[in-house]
Formats: structure tokens, C-alpha cells, sequence
């Protein structure tokens, strides 16, 4: 749910802008330019938020084998956008802290994103599996995007990010019905979750 409440700040910061800009240049539009202007993006220190035990990707030979990569995987990368929905939730942008741990959890979605597209699934879920990576590169998208968004005070970035977003929310339904289709969703509770709160929100 936090994924969602994350395309709400987008929208609303995006709007907040506009009308700002329409009125001549008000206290909304003011306020964001005087807030806006961090260095996430480059934050070349920034160490990524990963759990220790993410298995190794690789060609997968055996079902259970990929499952629980695909499992566990898909909960590192749910578990960071969540992180990140809820430091955009109280933004300080003006803050040291509140940027190096964005840009910590930032890194973790690059690095989770990166690793996971050099898995090889076995042959039956070779059509899921890309689906799977196509909605994890727009995730990742979407928080490059929105980091680019406050590095530069760019409204475009965040209709990008929500672009984003929304390309990421279908690839991932598609990929639940193909995995339906095999018989494996049940056993992916956590892709089972995530499947019906993008059906209920679309």
C-alpha cells in the first residue's frame, strides 16, 4: 500500500507545481524551489540497504530453486520501495541524513535491479521472468526519475516517475497471470499479494 501512497505524493507534488507556476509564480511554487535541490543522484557513497541472505542469481535448473530466488528477490525490492515510499512520506530535503539514507535505498533498488537481470530461469518461466525484469527496470526508473526530480526541481521527472510506475504495475499483473498459468503463483504469497492489491488500485 505504501507503493501507492508513493504515486499520490508524486501526483500531488506534480499538481502543487503546476498550479503554482499558472498563479505567476505563488507560495507553492516558491516554497519548492526555495526545498528542492539535493544531491541524491550523486551520491557516490552510498551504500545499498541489502539483506544479507539474497541468493545468488545464476541459470536456475530446477523450479524450487528459481522460485525462492524469485521469492526472495521480490520481497528485498518491495521491502526498499517501501522504505523509500516513507521517506518521500516526510520529506526533508534540507536534511544530510534524510538524503543518504534516500540515496542508500536508492542504490539497493539499482543493485537488486542489476543482479536480478542476469538470473536465467528455467525454460517455463522464461516469459514471466521478463515481465518480472521489465517491471523491476520501470521501478527503478520510477526512483531515478524521482530522485533526478529533486536533484533539479524538475516537475517532468515526476510525471515520469509515474509513468514509470504505472508500466511497472502492468507488467507485474501480467506476469502473475502467466505464473497463475504454470501453477506457481500460489506458491509465491508474496507476488500473490502484490498482484491483487495492483489489480484492486488499477
Amino acid at each position: 500500500m505504501l507503493i501507492l501512497g508513493f504515486v499520490g505524493l508524486l501526483v500531488a507534488g506534480g499538481l502543487l507545481w503546476d498550479r503554482g507556476v499558472d498563479a505567476g509564480g505563488n507560495i507553492v511554487s516558491n516554497w519548492v524551489e526555495d526545498q528542492i535541490g539535493t544531491d541524491i543522484s550523486d551520491r557516490d557513497d552510498a551504500e545499498p540497504t541489502l539483506s544479507a541472505d539474497l541468493p545468488e542469481p545464476r541459470a536456475f535448473e530446477t523450479r524450487d530453486e528459481y522460485l525462492q530466488f524469485l521469492d526472495a528477490y521480490t520481497r528485498e525490492f518491495g521491502l526498499t520501495m517501501e522504505n523509500i515510499a516513507e521517506l518521500l512520506a516526510n520529506p526533508q530535503l534540507r536534511d544530510d541524513d534524510w538524503q543518504s539514507e534516500m540515496a542508500r535505498e536508492i542504490a539497493a533498488i539499482r543493485q537488486v535491479e542489476e543482479q536480478a537481470r542476469s538470473a536465467q530461469p528455467p525454460d517455463a518461466f522464461n516469459d514471466a521472468h521478463e515481465q518480472w525484469s521489465n517491471g523491476m527496470g520501470e521501478y527503478r526508473r520510477a526512483v531515478d526519475s524521482t530522485a533526478n526530480a529533486l536533484d533539479s526541481a524538475s516537475p517532468s521527472g515526476l510525471v515520469d516517475a509515474i509513468d514509470a510506475l504505472n508500466n511497472a504495475t502492468r507488467s507485474f499483473i501480467e506476469m502473475g497471470r502467466m505464473l497463475e498459468d504454470i501453477g506457481a503463483l500460489d506458491e509465491l504469497q508474496q507476488l500473490e499479494d502484490l498482484d491483487e492489491i495492483e489489480q484492486d488500485d488499477l
